[in-house]
Order: structure tokens, then C-alpha cells, then sequence
């Protein structure tokens, strides 16, 4: 029996829709795949679902943490696993949906492999980033794993501290815990929507985009600067496409609508990153369409019954 179905893919391709169009049909609760929508007050950026839509089809893994705290790949694997035999308990379908394919790729492919890392030492390292700076926690990482060191990128502050948090608590390299392949723990059906047509979906993004603005994006995000200070800048969902181009235009003041076009040539880059994801999954998860082809293959397929 399927423990769960995700319903994974590029951003502003429908996926939140489409979840919650299921639940019209089945019993289902959503697990959010989204690691800047877990963040408390990132709302415009991260596209969440509304509290109306919400209260229709119990949501989780949203507003977890505050800007405060970090949430890793480590935390939502555990979590996910947690909230699937919970939602399964009470007799209903783990609908798991977003567009973080590592998320999405950890927890099928079974990272929780990785110790548990308590969040202080996490923490620590996070501090110790912001004094020294990318380049020095980097050269720190290859010092004690240089095959993970060589696959992270330097700016890539969120896994390089995991990278050395798994090495600081435990004294093993992250890259030792990856030498065995594992059983997943559980058994899912992942679906995938795909983009066909790039251009007509930048047309998409660039429409999408202009209405984030028009909702305030710009105010949420100095909201947030207020509340925690500039400490924000080094915080690794901070990066994410859109709060770091907002981010950059108040200090280098530029116009608004150069900011939207950075953010419109981002999030295509976005999408293609993503694609690569899917293309690059091993063929006996993926079910390939576009929304109502999808939708179709869930509702009708075997694996869409609790």
C-alpha cells in the first residue's frame, strides 16, 4: 500500500492547486515541500496557501520556525516522516507538495541516514558564519571533508553548516554516511508537473511576480529587517529568489521594476534548475504531465487510495 503521493515541480506550475483540488475527492492532508514557507512572515515570496485555503485541507510544515532558527533537509526529513504516520493514523492520504527538490530527494531517497544534529550546535555554526564570513567556513569544511567541501558551492552557507555541524557532533565527514544505499522508509507515488512551454512560463512568473509586489512583497521584507535586524542578510532562506534581490535594491537603490525583471530571470533560472531535478529522477518514481494530466493519473491510479 502507498504510505503517501507528492505532487512535486517548478514554481508556478499549480501544485498548491491541485493539492487541494484532491481533497474535493479523498480524505488527504498536506505536507508542505517548500523550505522558505516554512519560515514564519515570509508569506508574499513563498506563495502559501491562504488560511482559507488552510482550513479546507489541513496544511503542515508552515510558519514552523522564525527567522531566528535554521531548518534543514535533516529537520523536514524528520518531520515529514513524523506527520506521515500521524496523517495515516487518522485515516487520511500524506499529500506531500512543493518545489524543494532536495526536500523532496532527501526524503525519498532516505537521508535520514544523517544523525540528528542538535539545533545549538547548528546554531553555533550559523554565528560563527556571520563573523567569518562564507569563504573561511568553506575552507573549514574542506579541511575536514573535502568530498563534501567539493560538491558544495561556497555561498552555499545552509549545507556547507550542515556539512560541518554532521562532522562537529558526531566527528565523521557527512560524505562517510553516504557510502550504502538505504531502503526509503516509506513507500510513496510521486507526481511531477513539467513545463512544456518555457516562454509562455516566464509570461507566467513575470504576471505572478507583479502581483507579489502588488500585495506588498517589498514592506514584508523590510517588516522582517525591522524585527530581526541585519542579521537577516546571512540567513540562508534569505537567499532564496526574490527576498534576495528586495534585499539588495534597499541597499543599492534601485528601481522597481529592475528588481521585478531580476527576480522574473531568477526564478526561470529557478525552473530550470528544478526541471533538471525531475529529468535526472530515477524513472520508477516519476509520473510526468502537465496539471490536468496529472490530476487525472492521481485520481484514477492505483496508489490515490487510503
Amino acid at each position: 500500500m502507498t504510505d503517501y503521493i507528492s505532487i512535486l515541480g517548478p514554481t508556478a506550475t499549480g501544485k498548491t492547486e491541485l493539492a487541494i483540488s484532491l481533497a474535493l475527492h479523498a480524505p488527504i492532508e498536506v505536507i508542505s515541500v517548500d523550505s522558505v514557507s516554512v519560515y514564519k512572515g515570509l508569506d508574499i515570496g513563498s506563495a502559501k496557501p491562504t488560511l482559507e485555503e488552510q482550513k479546507g485541507v489541513p496544511h503542515h510544515l508552515i510558519d514552523v520556525v522564525s527567522l531566528n532558527e535554521l531548518f534543514t533537509v535533516s529537520d523536514f526529513v524528520k518531520s515529514t516522516s513524523q506527520l506521515i504516520s500521524e496523517i495515516k493514523a487518522r485515516g487520511n492520504m500524506p499529500v506531500l507538495c512543493g518545489g524543494t527538490m532536495m526536500y523532496a530527494h532527501s526524503f525519498i531517497g532516505g537521508f535520514d541516514q544523517l544523525p540528528q544534529v542538535p539545533r545549538e550546535v547548528v546554531l553555533e555554526l550559523q554565528q560563527q558564519a556571520e563573523r567569518k564570513g562564507h569563504q573561511l567556513m568553506h575552507e573549514l569544511l574542506k579541511s575536514v571533508d573535502p568530498s563534501s567541501a567539493s560538491t558544495i558551492k561556497i555561498n552555499d552557507m545552509q549545507r556547507v553548516i550542515r556539512a560541518l555541524s554532521v562532522y562537529k557532533y558526531t566527528g565523521r565527514s557527512m560524505s562517510s554516511y553516504h557510502t550504502k544505499p538505504i531502503r526509503p522508509k516509506y513507500k510513496g507515488a510521486n507526481f511531477f508537473i513539467t513545463v512544456e512551454d518555457r516562454a509562455a512560463h516566464r509570461a507566467l512568473l513575470s504576471a505572478r511576480i507583479a502581483k507579489m509586489f502588488d500585495q506588498g512583497w517589498v514592506d514584508e521584507v523590510l517588516q522582517l529587517r525591522d524585527e530581526y535586524g541585519d542579521k537577516i542578510n546571512t540567513h540562508p532562506v534569505m537567499k532564496s529568489v526574490g527576498y534576495r534581490q528586495i534585499l539588495a535594491n534597499d541597499c543599492e537603490q534601485l528601481t522597481t521594476s529592475c528588481v521585478r525583471q531580476q527576480i522574473v530571470n531568477h526564478s526561470a533560472q529557478l525552473v530550470k534548475k528544478q526541471m533538471t531535478w525531475i529529468k535526472n529522477w530515477k524513472n520508477d518514481y516519476v509520473f510526468k504531465g502537465a496539471k490536468n494530466e496529472c490530476a487525472q493519473l492521481i485520481l484514477e491510479s492505483r496508489y490515490f487510495s487510503t
